[in-house]
């Protein structure tokens, strides 16, 4: 008996949980002389008598308790935790006391329950208070009680739980059967349901049989494959259409395999919507400023126009001449009719270029050769630059590969970039030249050079040419560089200037391109 005492001491003082012995015969008395009264339901009475509950605290007994009970219960001694256990009571422990005087009425031989406690400093502890009861008819004057801390472990959890019910993303834990296991409260605005109402569902019967089985289920199951990942798309539910980006991670308990998935979704779509009309605020302001510019450029467009038109009709007097004669030369007369048909089809190309430049609508993406583009706007400026002798200098690299871009943004940089080119040789006194340049850049992208010998860029002018609303020109608007700038960027290159080194200025700006000029 004294080894047995012995080893059960050396246990009692070495193990580094809280331990307690009391004597729950007081309260074990005051529950049988209830039941003698005719009490039956202990959980209601002590509702109905929370004055029972608190008596029965200061009933129990304490004989000893262990040194790690010191140490987690702040205290100097054994005799600062042997007199009651109100000292370190509190009144959310009242809960766990009734659910133990419970389990003493209906004689169970052990009980376990989450409370909270309180150091003898007042420091709060969340704890697993675990009971030992001897089986009826036996006494309860001995009863140990072990206390694990467990306050770390529950603010984490308690973290976890505001961090998922906080969040406004919707977030959901979803089991390999395809059924919710958690839901946040977000649920509730985007299906109408409470959170208590879907977990249980089957995702099917939450999101719809046909957007489960093409969108959301290929997701769930490539989860479940271990695989983490995220999507972004447009989805319709009970409140609307909405633009969700989701992510999908993996969830492991004991093993490798995954038992869930974690599916975090953010409603993207007043962002979505807001880009959408940005965009499509910054084609408008784009259109207008074509237009703008080639109202400005009427006089040169129309003499660009006249001039194959002129031609066409010194053919056909030609042509009517030779076929005139007595003996008609029908060659001759055939070449004149078709220089008329060449001249009339150079007047359409032109028309239909200032007319592309006029179109007002969403950017359409195709491959594109920026040489192409670049004759085209030679051709249509040609007349503006010939009319103060500029001459328009193209060195163009043959075998670039094409880009994808749209052509008629493409063409608004260029006439942005020539016409400021041609207005700064204008300001110099109109001696000079416009070069136009492009080349392969060493990362692969395409780099199109726009220089002129003009006034340059005063240094204290340089850092703001770009700005919106900024112009050195007494009738400018000061957006077109500013446009420029912002379609080269859409098109995931990069618009520049920098000054020469002895007179005018250069516009650099660069556009991805594709690889293998063959595969376009």
């Amino acid at each position: 008996m004294r080894e047995s005492e012995a080893r059960y001491r050396y246990i009692f003082q070495s193990t580094g949980v809280s331990i307690w012995e009391e004597d729950f015969s007081p309260v074990k008395e005051a529950i049988d002389q209830l039941k003698a009264e005719g009490v039956t339901d202990f959980r209601a009475y002590c509702a109905a008598h929370p004055d029972f509950v608190e008596r029965s605290i200061s009933m129990v007994k304490i004989a000893d308790v262990n040194d790690a009970t010191l140490e987690m219960f702040a205290a100097d001694s054994k005799d600062d935790l042997l007199p009651s256990l109100s000292r370190v009571s509190l009144p959310e422990t009242c809960k766990a006391v009734v659910e133990m005087l419970v389990a003493i009425a209906e004689g169970r031989k052990s009980f376990e329950t989450e409370t909270v406690l309180q150091t003898l400093k007042g420091e709060r502890l969340a704890v697993l208070l675990t009971m030992t009861l001897p089986p009826p008819p036996g006494r309860l004057d001995n009863v140990l009680v072990t206390l694990m801390n467990i306050t770390a472990r529950k603010r984490a959890e308690n973290l976890t739980v505001q961090v998922f019910d906080s969040s406004p993303d919707r977030v959901s834990v979803v089991g390999r059967d395809y059924r919710y296991r958690r839901v946040n409260p977000v649920f509730l605005r985007n299906w109408g349901r409470p959170g208590v109402q879907v977990v249980g569902m089957h995702v099917k019967d939450v999101v719809g049989a046909e957007l489960f089985e093409q969108k959301i289920k290929p997701n769930l199951d490539r989860c479940f494959a271990g695989e983490d990942f995220s999507d972004a798309d447009w989805f319709s539910e009970a409140s609307g259409r909405h633009y969700l980006a989701r992510s999908y991670s993996p969830l492991r308990l004991d093993s490798d395999r995954v038992e869930a998935a974690l599916v975090i979704a953010r409603d993207l779509t007043d962002h979505i919507l807001a880009s959408e009309a940005l965009r499509q605020a910054q084609a408008d302001l784009a259109h207008i400023s074509r237009v703008t510019t080639m109202g400005e450029l009427t006089a040169s467009l129309a003499h660009e126009i006249n001039q194959p038109i002129a031609a066409a009709i010194t053919n056909a007097n030609a042509c009517l001449r030779w076929l005139a004669r007595d003996d008609p030369d029908l060659e001759e007369a055939r070449e004149a009719a078709a220089r008329i048909v060449k001249d009339g089809r150079r007047a359409a190309d032109i028309i239909s270029r200032i007319r592309l430049l006029f179109k007002k609508g969403a950017p359409q993406r195709e491959w594109v050769d920026v040489n192409e583009v670049t004759q085209e706007m030679i051709v249509l400026l040609r007349s503006e630059a010939a009319r103060y002798s500029i001459p328009i200098r193209p060195r163009l690299a043959a075998g670039l590969p094409k880009v994808s871009a749209d052509r008629v943004q493409l063409q608004q940089v260029f006439m942005n970039l020539m016409l400021n080119a041609i207005d700064a040789i204008k300001e110099a006194g109109g001696d000079g030249e416009l070069t136009i340049q492009s080349e392969r850049a060493g990362d692969g992208q395409l780099l199109i050079s726009v220089s002129d010998t003009g006034v340059g860029l005063p240094p204290e002018q340089a850092a703001r040419i770009f700005d919106a609303f900024f112009t050195t020109k007494p009738d400018g608007t000061g957006m077109g560089l500013p446009i420029s700038r912002s379609i080269i960027e859409s098109h995931g290159g990069r618009l520049w200037a920098a000054a020469n080194a002895e007179r005018g200025a250069t516009f650099h700006f660069t556009l991805p391109s594709e690889a293998d000029p063959a595969k376009v």
